[in-house]
């Protein structure tokens, strides 16, 4: 390959880090869930160069729809309850793995999203016809997937500290120690969230926590550990 056909290839390659990058910094940003979740939809739609996009979940009283996007033309209903329907299965038939399968005259995309359950909520979205996900388009997916399920728990734990902090404010107004102490945390998981998101190995992952929980506990020594690949040891990595 010729140099300047080298240098395209790695500007166009470093070209969509940075896009991926983007797009997953602002959803580290984003504190409500409503917005989180649309704003999924919309990084998968971009990310993936998909049509209409719809996240779904399973409930009680069947499929509950929590986000939608779709591409400027396009129906937003071509992810109807058929779609989704057809989605969800193929998300457990795959083992929670990115599927397709075409569906009618499109191409069915399903991204699921794990949470502390399994499971949590799948994308259902439709491409072009003949639209086929790359190897790289499936790593984009499975990295969106997991940093939105990271940015839901943090969306909850945020939610549950300042719940709590509310509680027992209005419990025991003069008693203010251990709610301060709440918003602490909660605040910590808020810079932890945001400083994890430019990492890129998980020695640098646990180099942020480290140092981070000195502004909560002041502490003489910190280790951060990880479970070996057998599932037997700890290993520590910061």
């Amino acid at each position: 390959m010729p140099h300047s056909q080298t240098y395209k290839a790695d500007a166009d390659a470093g070209a969509h880090t940075a896009h991926v990058s983007s797009a997953l910094a602002t959803l580290s940003g984003l504190r409500d869930r409503d917005a989180l979740l649309d704003a999924a939809c919309a990084a998968a739609g971009d990310l993936l160069g998909l049509d209409a996009v719809a996240l779904v979940h399973r409930s009680t009283s069947g499929i509950v729809c929590d986000g939608r996007w779709s591409r400027h033309g396009a129906r937003p209903n071509r992810v109807g309850e058929a779609r989704t329907s057809a989605a969800l299965e193929l998300a457990d038939q795959n083992g929670g793995h990115v599927g397709q399968r075409t569906f009618g005259r499109l191409e069915l995309i399903v991204v699921p999203f794990y949470g502390q359950q399994g499971i949590s909520h799948v994308i259902a979205a439709t491409a072009r016809p003949l639209r086929r996900l790359s190897a790289a388009d499936v790593a984009v997916a499975e990295a969106l997937a997991a940093h939105t399920a990271a940015c839901l728990e943090m969306v909850a734990a945020v939610a549950a500290a300042r719940e709590f902090v509310m509680l027992e404010r209005a419990m025991t107004p003069a008693a203010t120690t251990r709610g301060d102490r709440a918003l602490e945390q909660m605040r910590l998981v808020q810079s932890l969230a945001g400083a994890i998101t430019g990492t890129h190995s998980v020695r640098e992952v646990g180099q942020v926590v480290v140092s981070r929980l000195r502004s909560l506990i002041d502490y003489h020594s910190c280790r951060f550990y990880v479970l070996s690949p057998d599932g037997v040891q700890l290993l520590p990595v910061a």
